[in-house]
């Protein structure tokens, strides 16, 4: 099985509390000047961990294609 495409921040509900990007600390996860996480996708490696992390749920996957027949 390849790798998951890179997970995304909804920035409608990222309410900057930091958790992503200074708790969980991973290295795809950065932070703009304002305060919004945002994620590295060449260093995402879509595994979702930090999905759970979020107490907003603020990072999420994105959606799937469905194959055309």
């Amino acid at each position: 099985m390849g790798l998951m495409p890179p997970v995304y921040v909804d920035e409608s509900a990222c309410e900057k509390c930091g958790t992503c990007y200074e708790k969980f600390a991973c290295p795809a996860i950065g932070r703009k000047p304002d305060g919004l996480a945002y994620i590295i996708t060449d260093l995402c490696n879509g595994n979702g961990s930090c999905i759970q992390v979020c107490p907003k749920n603020a990072i999420k996957r994105p959606a799937r294609e469905v194959p055309s027949k």
